[in-house]
């Protein structure tokens, strides 16, 4: 397993005291007071939830995937997300490993899909 993410392997410049792991423990909190206080079926939540591991369909005619942990989200619309997550493998040799990178819940073809297809059935490459 790879070194979990830190400041330092981000390059993050401290603006204030907080750290990233701080600001990850922080967002994770918040989802989960919001998930605990839903009491009104009109809120929406969204569907994954942060540190969860999805699989992105990057490009369409390639067929290239990406490993992602999500770290963060934003409601767009009314029940249609964008997360935030950083590439954890690739279906095909890339630099990209380790950055962040936004995709939409809602299909914009302009950024990385989601889609639900098992992390096993695709073979990764080892960069």
């Amino acid at each position: 397993m790879k070194s979990p993410i830190t400041d330092t392997t981000l390059g993050v410049v401290p603006i204030h005291s907080a750290k990233f792991r701080d600001v990850r423990a922080k967002a994770q909190d918040e989802y989960v007071n919001k998930h605990k206080s839903k009491k009104d079926k009109t809120i929406p939540m969204p569907k994954y939830k942060i540190g969860d591991n999805v699989v992105l369909l990057l490009e369409c005619k390639n067929r290239e995937y990406l490993l992602i942990e999500i770290v963060d989200f934003e409601e767009k619309w009314k029940g249609k997300f964008s997360y935030y997550g950083i590439i954890l493998k690739s279906s095909k040799p890339s630099e990209r490993i380790g950055r962040l990178v936004k995709t939409e819940d809602y299909g914009y073809y302009s950024y990385p899909t989601i889609i639900d297809v098992p992390m096993d059935s695709i073979k990764w490459k080892n960069v």
